[in-house]
C-alpha cells in the first residue's frame, strides 16, 4: 500500500510523469540517492527527508527488499525505516535541515533546476 501511494503520486500528476520519465533525470536521482545515502552514513540521528527524486531512488531500491536489507546491514550498519506517515511540520523541519546539510556536503542546491518541485515529499527517514 504505501509504495502504491507514491507510485500514484508519481504517476497522477503529469507534469512529474513527463519529467522522470527523462534518462538524465532517472541518472541524477541515482546519484542524488547515493550521495543521499552518504548523509545518512554520515547524519544517523538527524531525520532527512528526500527530494521527489531521490524518494523515487529510495522507493525502487526498498522494492528489491532483500538487496536492500543486505546493502543497508553492510554500509550503513543498520537498516533505514523509509515513513511516509511524518508529521508536516516533522517533515518540514527535516527537509530543510536536509537542505542545509546538503548544500555544505556537496556545495550544490537540494532541488535540481529541472525539478517539478520545490517542497518535500512526504516521507522522512
Amino acid at each position: 500500500l504505501r509504495q502504491r501511494n507514491f507510485a500514484n503520486k508519481m504517476v497522477v500528476n503529469i507534469q512529474i510523469s513527463q519529467w522522470i520519465n527523462q534518462v538524465s533525470v532517472q541518472n541524477d536521482a541515482i546519484i542524488g540517492y547515493c550521495k543521499f545515502l552518504h548523509l545518512m552514513n554520515d547524519k544517523p540521528n538527524i531525520p532527512l527527508v528526500p527530494t521527489l527524486d531521490i524518494d523515487l531512488g529510495w522507493h525502487t531500491h526498498i522494492l528489491h527488499g532483500q538487496n536492500y536489507r543486505a546493502w543497508n546491514r553492510k554500509y550503513l550498519l543498520r537498516i533505514v525505516n523509509h515513513s511516509d506517515t511524518i508529521p508536516k511540520k516533522t517533515l518540514n523541519d527535516g527537509y530543510v535541515e536536509t537542505e542545509s546539510l546538503w548544500s555544505r556536503e556537496y556545495k550544490e542546491a537540494y532541488v535540481a533546476p529541472n525539478s517539478p518541485e520545490n517542497l518535500p515529499v512526504t516521507s522522512i527517514v
